[in-house]
């Protein structure tokens, strides 16, 4: 990331990364999938997603703010997923060609409209940070990307050793911004990680829902189903201190 820019003050807009702006696609489910191909079976989606979802349910993720504790958590997973669904090949080479298929970053894209939005925002005179819980391939997933220049400030958990739901990895954010939580914005596909911690601060809140789920308790702020629409209520809410001129309907 850039330095932080000097000037009058503008609308910082922080947000999460993964099913925020970034999703996979293959997913983990169809890399899961190639990999018992690679080995001569076939696999289904829906037990893919069974296996992962019950090692998960028992293991969630938490505390993974080293990059070893990061690489631990998902080569057991996938070590342990392949074992359940009796994987017909030596599971510690799957799991190597499964973690190789995370650091290259070749299955994440960004949904449509991102590139669009963010420059939008930074168009009407916002500026622009992520806060993510990734391990350290997140600065070249987001220059493959190619929006690593759009954010000024930039925060992965494995990087400064505090992950989400910590509110210490978003008051780190806005020391780096110089400003005060009621400042700026935060936008985030899950109220657990995102919404409620950010809440707790001050910060104005938008849950993203790329699939239309509906899901959330109502604790955001603002509920959008692109990042597009994220765009609109910030613009509307924010077109007092913004120095661009839009026609706002």
């Amino acid at each position: 990331m850039g330095a932080v820019s000097t000037g009058p003050q503008r609308v910082w807009v922080f947000m999460d990364a993964g099913d925020t702006f970034i999703y996979g696609y293959p997913t983990f489910y169809e890399a899961l999938r190639d990999c018992f191909q690679l080995a001569g079976q076939e696999l289904s989606l829906d037990r893919a997603r069974a296996a992962v979802s019950d090692y998960m349910t028992l293991n969630p993720p938490r505390h993974l703010v080293t990059q070893e504790r990061f690489s631990r958590y998902f080569r057991t997973l996938y070590r342990q997923v392949l074992e359940t669904l009796d994987y017909p090949a030596d599971a510690e080479a799957g799991t190597g060609w499964l973690w190789n298929e995370w650091q290259s970053g070749h299955r994440l894209r960004l949904f449509e409209d991102v590139r669009a939005a963010l420059d939008h925002l930074r168009a009407a005179g916002c500026r622009l940070g992520v806060i993510s819980n990734w391990d350290l391939t997140f600065e070249s997933v987001l220059r493959r990307l190619g929006v690593f220049e759009r954010f000024e400030i930039g925060i992965a958990s494995c990087a400064v050793g505090v992950a989400k739901p910590d509110e210490r990895i978003f008051r780190m954010a806005l020391d780096r911004a110089g400003i005060a939580p009621g400042e700026a914005w935060y936008l985030g596909d899950r109220e657990d990680t995102d919404i409620l911690p950010a809440k707790r601060l001050g910060m104005k809140t938008i849950l993203i829902d790329y699939y239309d789920q509906g899901h959330g308790n109502g604790l955001a702020d603002y509920h959008a189903t692109s990042l597009s629409q994220a765009v609109h209520w910030i613009l509307r809410e924010e077109k007092e201190r913004l120095s661009a001129s839009f026609d706002f309907p």
